[in-house]
Formats: C-alpha cells, structure tokens, sequence
C-alpha cells in the first residue's frame, strides 16, 4: 500500500488477520449458501481480496468472476448470474449509475447488498442510487493495514455520510495529537485495534513504530465520533491544507462542490505557493456531469 505516502509500504498481513476479517464481516454482511458475490475491485487490492475472495471461500459462497468490466455488460452479468452481492468503489457506482439510466427499471437487477469501500461516498451519489436500483450502498471503512473493513454503517439503521460503527471484535476511537482520548463530537485521529491488524510494514521498522502503537493501528485518518457510536470522517491527518495559518479540510470543499448538479466528482488538494514555503493555495479539479459544459 502506498495511501497519501508515495512509495508503497509492504503490509504484513497473517492468515490469522485475513480470518479474523471474515469473522467481522458476519453481522453486517449476513449471507446464506444461495448466495452470490461479484466484485468490482482486483484481488490485488486488499478490499477485493479479503471482502470477496477470501470470504466467499470462507462461506463457501459462488464468487463470480468479471474478466472485463464495462458498467453495461456488468449490469446484464448481475441479471444473468443472480448476483446478490457487490463489491465495488464509488467512481464504479456513478458509471453503473450512467449505464442503468439507458434500461427500463423493469430491466435492473434486484440485489442484497452493494458494499462500497476504498474511497469515501459522496451523499448524493448514495440518495441518486437507491433511487435507480431500488438499494442502498453500504459504506464500509478499513484500509490494507487493517485487512479491509473495520466499520460498515449497519443495513438496519444507515446513517449517510457516515463509515459506520466497529465490526464486532473492533475496538475504534478517536484521540488527540497527544494519544489522549477526544469527547464525543470532537475530532481528532481515528484509532483501530483488533485481530485485524497487521503486524507491521516489511523491513520498514521505523514506520512501523510511527503507525502501530502498543496494539493500536493509527490511521492517519481525521474524524469524530457521534452520541450513537457511528465515525464520521473529515480528512486526511496528511491531506489537511494550511493557508493564512488555518487548516482547512479538502474534504469539506470536495463535498460542497459535490452537491452543485453540473459536477459528477471533485477532488481538491493543497499546492504550495513558493518552494521552500508553509503557504498553500487551494486548488480544485472538477468532472462535469453527464451533458454538462463549462466555459472556464
């Protein structure tokens, strides 16, 4: 995994961690022996190999292997196939998305779940897909050190624009710069422990000591936690941009352009004004929505 670093880190994952992730995964995503599994994420990829592969196998679910995806094609395989569950990432669900508004709604398929992880979910992108396919996308968070998915916002109660709440046997929560605990409400950076996590980076023992501290995988991610238990996150400890002195979220600002109905995706970053300099100036890339135009 290389995340917001650059060069990719070797994670040392057990056959222990990859078994304890199918255990977690049990209450959120309840699956019977009819069902069946196609993901949209490589197995290369910790998301696709541990949430599909790996626990399909330990369910002895059909897994249902996609050669070469194209949305129009993966729609007609879900039909044909009786696919129930989906593991995909969000710019997968805006093209399935752009593909299902070409077929009649008596055409769709008719699924359990759509799992969502790897990058956060826009809200508007989860209302406009309930919408056509008539489900919801669940949002799952984890990440390579924590073998996947740690937290999934439960199907019984979604709180959109949340990650959820710990899988059972997952310990989360959000401390200061210090390590100290935050209040309810308060951000800070979100912590993991659990069977989960990893033993540390490959040869790398440094980093290892900078992420992994007395059980607890550091995340690097900034977030609070509300008064029902459900995380909330906000950005990147790396991503935060720093301008006249202030931290600003990219986060916020990839939201808010989100919401405007000429855009389909947004990302901002910070660029420094001057080499050698704290300064950074904000700037935002745009897709535009299907039909859209812009004269800037």
């Amino acid at each position: 995994t290389s995340g917001t670093t650059g060069l990719p880190k070797g994670v040392m994952l057990t056959q222990g961690n990859f078994i304890a992730e199918c255990e977690v995964s049990d209450t959120p995503i309840r699956t019977g022996p009819e069902d069946r599994f196609a993901s949209l994420v490589p197995f290369f990829h910790v998301f696709g190999l541990a949430d599909a592969c790996v626990l399909s196998l330990y369910r002895g679910n059909a897994n249902v292997l996609i050669p070469q995806y194209t949305p129009r094609k993966f729609i007609q395989t879900m039909i044909d196939t009786k696919v129930s569950l989906v593991l995909a990432i969000p710019t997968q669900y805006l093209h399935l998305m752009m593909a299902a508004k070409r077929r009649k709604s008596g055409e769709l398929p008719k699924l359990k779940y759509f799992i969502s992880g790897a990058a956060p979910l826009p809200l508007k992108v989860i209302e406009a897909f309930k919408e056509i396919f008539g489900a919801s996308i669940i949002e799952g968070y984890g990440m390579t050190e924590s073998c996947s998915a740690v937290a999934v916002n439960p199907s019984e109660k979604i709180k959109e624009g949340s990650i959820g709440i710990p899988c059972p046997g997952i310990e989360m929560k959000v401390v200061d710069d210090e390590g100290k605990d935050v209040e309810t409400g308060k951000t800070g950076e979100i912590i993991i422990r659990g069977g989960v996590v990893s033993k540390g980076y490959y040869n790398l023992p440094e980093e290892t000591d900078e992420t992994f501290k007395d059980g607890w995988l550091l995340s690097g991610d900034i977030g609070y936690k509300d008064e029902d238990g459900y995380f909330f996150i906000t950005d990147r400890k790396k991503d935060i941009i720093i301008k006249g002195g202030l931290n600003i979220s990219p986060k916020e600002i990839e939201d808010l352009l989100s919401q405007h109905p000429k855009i389909r995706e947004a990302a901002v970053v910070g660029l420094k004004e001057k080499e050698k300099e704290k300064k950074e100036k904000i700037k935002a890339f745009i897709v535009l929505a299907e039909g859209e135009s812009t004269t800037q």
